[in-house]
């Protein structure tokens, strides 16, 4: 039977750090066959960036002779909303599989969940791999389905993105765009945490989880995380010219010590402002922004509802081609300690 023990990036030794890093490094190389490697260096920025407004538990599983072999991620927001919820990663080295190891650490993370009132364990995992059935053993339910897809930078003409990303015909002077690069200019916040609140109308299915609401404390957290890890932000905004107020948003993270690699954020556009085109014209501005800003980029990641068939559109349409799909899974922590024990 594996040990469990207590995890602290701040604290480990580095033989410890290296050993997570290479633990999460297999496995996601497992999830992305073929796909671009992405370097220790910056498996262990993401371990080791500390995340605010977020409170975070870790654990390791030890075999016989004491090496990490399993690693397990508990996390829940910092907020009044979705006090039920704790969110887990359970990694687990592929030769200590079917071992009871990935039960040990579920059963961990559940009982951490229980001293903090958490009652619903939600954890991602790849359509039809082994996380899933194991998801489904301990009486989880797939309550959603997320599309992953990848955008082969060299694939992008610059020209033709430059002419697609436009707004509607009619909506021409009425918007205009503003962008940065990392933090949030300060007379924007409000907007931006206003953008990000809005996001809650994206679909979610049957996944049981409350509105959030963000701050712009909340939006400084944030890039205050992505800061700590090394990585870089780019974000694209249209204003409405008639109230001078942002009304749509899109950004795109670079993550620290993988230069080749970006992943497509959030994108959203207030109601009252869709069927002009905006999504789209913010979307091709963006990625043109990073790929003038950071032309070592190769790949684009991004993930949608597959009910969300108007973002896919889009994202089809800029080049981004299915590359699996990844389901979202949950399940009271009551039913899996008595499935896992």
């Amino acid at each position: 039977m594996a040990a469990i023990d207590q995890f602290d990036p701040r604290t480990a030794s580095p033989e410890d750090l290296h050993a997570w890093c290479v633990v999460s490094s297999e496995v996601d190389q497992q999830l992305r066959p073929g796909e671009a490697v992405r370097p220790l260096s910056s498996h262990l920025a993401l371990l080791c960036g500390f995340e605010h407004a977020w409170i975070t538990q870790r654990w390791v599983a030890r075999g016989d002779s004491g090496d990490v072999i399993g690693c397990c991620t508990t996390s829940w927001p910092d907020a009044p909303q979705n006090r039920d919820a704790v969110f887990v990663e359970i990694e687990v080295l592929t030769a200590h599989r079917r071992a009871g190891v990935g039960s040990a650490l579920m059963l961990t993370a559940a009982a951490h969940a229980r001293c903090d009132s958490r009652s619903i364990v939600t954890v991602e995992a790849k359509s039809g791999a082994a996380g899933a059935a194991f998801l489904a053993a301990l009486g989880a339910e797939q309550k959603t389905v997320d599309r992953r897809s990848l955008l082969e930078v060299a694939t992008v003409d610059p020209v033709a993105l430059r002419q697609w990303g436009q707004p509607s015909p009619g909506a021409e002077g009425r918007y205009s765009l503003v962008q940065w690069r990392d933090v949030t200019p300060a007379d924007l916040l409000d907007d931006h945490a206003d953008l990000r609140t809005a996001m809650n109308d994206a679909p979610r299915e049957r996944l049981e989880l409350e509105d959030e609401v963000y701050t712009p404390a909340r939006i400084r957290a944030y890039e205050d995380t992505m800061s700590g890890r090394g990585d870089e932000l780019w974000a694209t905004c249209v204003r409405d010219e008639v109230s001078g107020r942002l009304v749509g948003l899109t950004d795109l993270n670079g993550p620290g010590g993988w230069p080749e690699w970006a992943y497509q954020e959030d994108t959203v556009v207030l109601d009252e402002h869709r069927g002009h085109g905006l999504g789209r014209w913010i979307k091709a501005a963006n990625l043109a922004f990073l790929l003038t800003d950071r032309p070592s980029t190769e790949w684009v990641q991004t993930f949608n509802a597959e009910v969300n068939r108007h973002m896919l559109d889009i994202n089809e349409a800029m080049g981004f081609r299915p590359a699996d799909a990844r389901g979202e899974w949950q399940v009271r922590v009551d039913a899996l300690e008595t499935r896992a024990g």
